[in-house]
């Protein structure tokens, strides 16, 4: 037992209002009160009212969690997965994770959903993976709906449905998920589960590429360049590139130093597209290698 609260214990007036707090979630949890020992392992791994001691977080969390507290058996489950004491410890993790995903915690089902995906402390089952994903998706969890997604546009875990795909992709577009808007963006553009819309596809890069989405932000700086789903503009194009680029966009820096080079919607810079050029070379492009050498040459 923590010496600290116990030295204390006998005079509930000592100390600040969450050291008091703390005090009385002891001594009902030492009564068997689950709640309190749910909010003692909250103490614990805050260090609210007590220093913070994970050791004793997972004690009382697995107390809780073992008398049903599902808060509990989620938050003892993520500590194991952590390993923020001693190793990770998928295996119980899983176990902890199924506990309150049965229960109908949309959190624990999505993340063992994703021990399914990967094998993490289960066995790797893709069908098991998308039937977890499914059941936080249908309560709203966003990142669920996404993984969904992706599971109906490969056939991962169930029958390839584009239509279902776009359905959930949507879902979580519409909660603001970059990833989901991007994906929408890309199926709008090639017609996949959706009629064609260049229009429809730039509408939801936008809202990704807000988001700081490098893919969607070069993807509609090429919109604006070829005027699909948009009005050519190539300072808008540019503006578009630049902000992917400066976030370490290959493609994206590759085609800003052709902007520079050519003074397309930027005043023409040779040596601005070298220092692009050379930033997309040395993350590894090989396109960017090439480009830069006929740049130095005036070949370009």
């Amino acid at each position: 037992m923590d010496s600290g609260l116990n030295q204390q214990a006998a005079d509930n007036t000592a100390g600040s209002p969450e050291e008091n707090k703390a005090r009385k979630y002891l001594a009902a949890a030492d009564e068997g009160n689950v709640d309190a020992q749910f909010m003692l392992g909250a103490c614990y791994a805050l260090g609210v009212g007590v220093e913070k001691n994970l050791i004793e977080a997972m004690r009382w969390y697995g107390r809780a969690g073992e008398n049903g507290v599902v808060k509990a058996q989620l938050n003892l489950a993520i500590l194991l997965e952590k390993g923020d004491v001693g190793k990770p410890n998928p295996k119980e993790a899983a176990h902890w994770y199924q506990k309150a995903a049965e229960m109908g915690n949309a959190t624990a089902q999505f993340n063992l959903g994703t021990c399914y995906a990967f094998g993490k402390g289960v066995e790797k089952k893709t069908g098991e993976a998308t039937d977890w994903f499914r059941r936080a998706a249908d309560q709203g969890h966003m990142t669920a709906q996404f993984n969904l997604a992706i599971c109906y546009s490969k056939g991962i875990g169930i029958l390839q449905d584009q239509s279902e795909a776009i359905a959930w992709y949507t879902k979580a577009a519409e909660q603001g998920h970059a990833k989901a808007q991007y994906n929408l963006g890309i199926c709008h553009a090639k017609g996949e589960g959706v009629e064609q819309s260049h229009f429809e596809a730039v509408r939801w890069y936008h809202m990704a590429a807000d988001q700081n989405d490098v893919m969607a932000q070069f993807n509609l700086g090429r919109c604006y360049t070829k005027g699909q789903g948009a009005l050519q503009d190539p300072y808008e194009a540019a503006r578009w590139y630049t902000k992917s680029a400066e976030l370490g966009f290959p493609k994206a820096q590759i085609t800003l130093a052709d902007c520079y080079y050519r003074g397309e919607g930027v005043d023409q810079s040779p040596q601005k597209a070298v220092l692009w050029c050379e930033k997309a070379a040395n993350l590894g492009n090989s396109a960017a290698v090439k480009r830069l050498g006929k740049y130095k040459t005036g070949q370009a």
